[in-house]
């Protein structure tokens, strides 16, 4: 039996583009993926993460009510995405809860 172990360095920087379809949106495992997916980033320090869809990055109440945060740790998170940024009120709380120790919150067109 070779126990084999791997130290994967943590990164500085990470950039996340997120590509997905608008039906998507809809299907909670889309968002059980991203919430995975995004969990692997919580060693680095700073995120950049863009979206075709505000909608894509708003995770819905049921699954905050049931899962913890993604990114407990990330410091510096970066959002970009399309739409108009007026009314992103619900953008801004579930990024605020997917990265609750951020200490610099930016979204962008």
């Amino acid at each position: 039996m070779v126990n084999l172990s791997m130290k994967v360095p943590n990164l500085l920087k990470a950039n996340v583009i997120l590509i997905s379809s608008a039906t998507t949106y809809n299907d909670l495992s889309w968002y059980i993926d991203l919430l995975n997916f995004l969990s692997n980033f919580d060693c680095s320090p700073n995120l950049c993460l863009s979206a075709l869809s505000k909608q894509a990055l708003i995770f819905p109440n049921v699954l905050k009510k049931a899962c913890r945060a993604p990114l407990p740790t990330l410091n510096l998170l970066k959002v970009k995405t399309r739409g108009l940024l007026l009314g992103n009120c619900h953008l801004m709380k579930s990024l605020l809860w997917a990265t609750p120790s951020v200490e610099t919150l930016s979204i962008v067109e």
